[in-house]
């Protein structure tokens, strides 16, 4: 139940920004707004090679607000990208499969040609708990656990309308985990908790917390992050963005010849004026992120890959 209010509630958010959309604004502003529920099913009868019935939702919202100056020398650019998606296999309970929020606002001021002086700030987290299915008793995340805010200066090129390369040399990153069980067993990378052993007079051994979990973890470093988006061939667009840091004050002074790395691809398909088809993918690979099976067990980082397609109704407003 609680799945299906937040997607209506998403739902509902996002119809009421586009309704808004009919504000004036000076010609130097640019916005669009993009909102889609898409749907996906699949049903089984009489099935010989087996096959599960499923279901699933997924709403987006994609949307920038952007500034440039008439001569180009200024640039603003904020943009806000929320996901959640739904499904059920069989007659399993419904569970998430796509949890997003994202906002990033960059502003410029031109250096020389093409290329500007920046500073970038970036927000992400999800809205909703996270199990580690099928055993939905242990919670592997919620909204701010994790959350990440990023803040940098550099340089950013952009040599066109549709692509654009940030550098920044000095940029610092603090992962949050706002849940202190999970920050109790160290996740996504924040210092664990520290545990003593006591044994009591008559030899009884317990283990006693001694210091809680951090739930902030602190970074500086270097960011590179490239963009892309066109429409590629007529109703298709791509949009594309490679995100890699490397944290060179790492404690762990090994860990600091790692990169982490995020690639987020979304490709649209427009149909008509109201339905679309969205696949989207993203790729993560942070060594600080330990891989964890479904009894619990931790490894090594592994990459992550995702991939959600989806077809249902959409508008779009420029």
């Amino acid at each position: 139940m609680k799945h299906k209010l937040l997607l209506f509630t998403f739902t509902i958010i996002s119809s009421s920004v586009i309704a808004q959309d009919d504000i004036k604004c000076d010609t130097c502003w640019k916005r669009s707004l993009f909102s889609a529920l898409n749907f996906n099913q699949a049903s089984f009868s009489n099935w010989s090679a087996g096959g599960d019935n499923s279901i699933g939702l997924l709403a987006v919202t994609n949307a920038f607000y952007n500034y440039k100056a008439v001569d180009s020398s200024r640039t603003w650019e904020n943009s806000l990208d929320l996901a959640y998606g739904i499904i059920q296999n069989g007659n399993n309970p419904l569970r998430k499969n796509e949890d997003r929020i994202e906002f990033i606002s960059k502003y410029g001021h031109r250096a020389f040609y093409k290329v500007y002086y920046a500073g970038l700030l970036n927000f992400r987290s999800q809205f909703a708990p996270g199990f580690n299915f099928p055993n939905d008793s242990v919670v592997v995340s919620r909204f701010l656990a994790p959350a990440w805010l990023l803040a940098s200066l550099g340089l950013d090129w952009k040599p066109n309308d549709v692509f654009n390369l940030y550098l920044s040399p000095a940029t610092g990153r603090l992962t949050i985990v706002r849940d202190q069980e999970l920050a109790d067993q160290g996740a996504y990378g924040v210092d664990a908790a520290v545990y003593n052993e006591v044994t009591d007079s008559v030899g009884n051994i317990s283990v006693v917390k001694v210091a809680d979990g951090k739930m902030l973890r602190p970074e500086f470093g270097a960011m590179m992050s490239m963009k892309f988006q066109k429409d590629v061939v007529k109703n298709v667009n791509l949009k594309t963005r490679l995100d890699l840091f490397n944290n060179y004050t790492d404690k762990n002074k090994p860990n600091r010849k790692n990169i982490d790395v995020t690639w987020e691809t979304a490709i649209t398909l427009k149909v008509n004026k109201y339905i679309s088809s969205t696949l989207l993918t993203t790729l993560l690979y942070d060594n600080d992120i330990p891989f964890i099976d479904r009894d619990g067990n931790k490894f090594g980082p592994r990459l992550q890959f995702k991939q959600l397609f989806g077809l249902g109704f959409s508008v779009k407003l420029q």
